[in-house]
């Protein structure tokens, strides 16, 4: 951060950033909080799109936190850092990050080489804004001691995106938690915890201490999801149904579920329902068939079917059902179901891709309800 704004050489910062980004970055510290605001808006536009980070990402971060050193305001506050929680985890176009295998494009040398030149160019940039976001840490720390629950809840998102410290990071969440007052700050750490276990190894004995513990309904379920992650198939039966009891509850699991995937489900790369995903096939299969009852409505089974139960994956052509996990077996019988009984049509995109079925009309349903009475899949031309 900048000990002295008035220190830095705009004049070379322009001939790097342009006009517009310099007088932008100028407005971060104006005196009128909807200047402020407009700017961090229009910064973050500059160097984040869907998940992709823009060349100017790796300048705008530390603006961004000698912002957060200085502000007053408790909306400006979570924005700025659930923008550098998304700046945290971004990528290059090519869908890849520094030290992480290449996950949309793998370059080879049947590529042409300004390929692999621009990958090594934007790798660099996102490589920079890590270290660069890296380097608020404490700054975060302090924040999440701040007067506004809202901000304290934010500090979290952005600390669970600092790979560079994880454990020390969860060691402090967990000290903090037994301070926090707030239920919904409290809901938010075990779900950081969860996404840092992937970075560290975290203790699954403090998330089912919370589980058997008098918090409030929305803190244990937090836990016990996040539980779900941490111990995976490890969870032990009785925090499994006590988990599986909370998701019963529509309204309980909705207000996780909205508190986490609204703000974190583009920095993640992750939703609510993803830390299920180590669980055990019949667990998970409990699971679905809770999530997918009508009056839940939370998630489409389409969605469920490509974020747990299928991981995006086509069903082989020639497979049959009894080839299939109780997770997948599920979810295609609850979706003939709601066929059947008119609940629900059949979702074109999200189900018959995943089955090669091409065609619109009965058919689709009547190839489902085959493949479920045993018939092998067979692909439409």
């Amino acid at each position: 951060m900048f000990k002295n704004l008035e220190n830095i050489d705009w004049d070379r910062l322009e001939s790097e950033l342009g006009e517009k980004l310099v007088t932008l970055l100028k407005d971060l510290s104006a005196d009128d909080k909807k200047v402020r605001s407009e700017a961090q808006m229009e910064l973050w536009y500059a160097s984040w799109h869907q998940g992709t980070l823009t060349w100017p990402a790796y300048f705008i971060v530390p603006f961004f936190q000698e912002r957060l050193s200085r502000e007053s305001e408790p909306d400006l506050l979570e924005s700025i850092l659930i923008d550098l929680a998304h700046l945290a985890t971004a990528a290059t176009f090519f869908g890849t990050q520094p030290v992480f295998k290449y996950e949309i494009l793998e370059l080879d040398k049947e590529y042409p080489s300004e390929y692999q030149e621009q990958l090594l160019i934007e790798l660099g940039w996102v490589n920079g804004t890590f270290e660069a976001v890296y380097k608020g840490i404490n700054l975060y720390l302090n924040l999440l001691e701040h007067n506004y629950p809202k901000v304290r809840i934010a500090a979290a998102y952005t600390l669970s995106c600092c790979k560079s410290e994880a454990e020390r990071i969860c060691n402090l969440m967990i000290q903090h938690f037994t301070c926090e007052s707030d239920e919904m700050v409290k809901a938010t750490i075990p779900l950081c915890l969860a996404f840092l276990s992937k970075s560290t190894l975290v203790d699954a004995a403090f998330c089912e201490e919370i589980l058997n513990s008098n918090e409030s309904d929305i803190v244990k379920l937090s836990a016990g999801v996040s539980l779900a992650y941490i111990a995976g198939e490890n969870i032990s039966n009785n925090a499994f149904n006590r988990l599986l009891s909370l998701i019963k509850n529509k309204e309980l699991f909705t207000h996780l579920w909205e508190h986490y995937d609204n703000p974190m489900a583009t920095a993640h790369y992750w939703m609510i329902i993803n830390f299920f995903s180590r669980l055990d096939d019949s667990k998970l299969a409990q699971i679905l068939v809770v999530l997918a009852e009508p009056e839940q409505q939370i998630y489409d089974c389409g969605d469920l079917l490509q974020e747990l139960a299928f991981n995006w994956q086509k069903i082989p052509e020639g497979t049959t059902i009894d080839q299939l996990t109780e997770p997948q077996q599920v979810i295609l019988r609850l979706i003939a179901d709601r066929i059947t009984t008119n609940q629900e049509r059949l979702n074109t995109y999200n189900l018959l891709s995943f089955m090669g079925i091409k065609e619109v009309g009965l058919g689709p349903q009547e190839k489902l309800i085959n493949f479920l009475n045993g018939e092998p899949l067979k692909y439409d031309a």
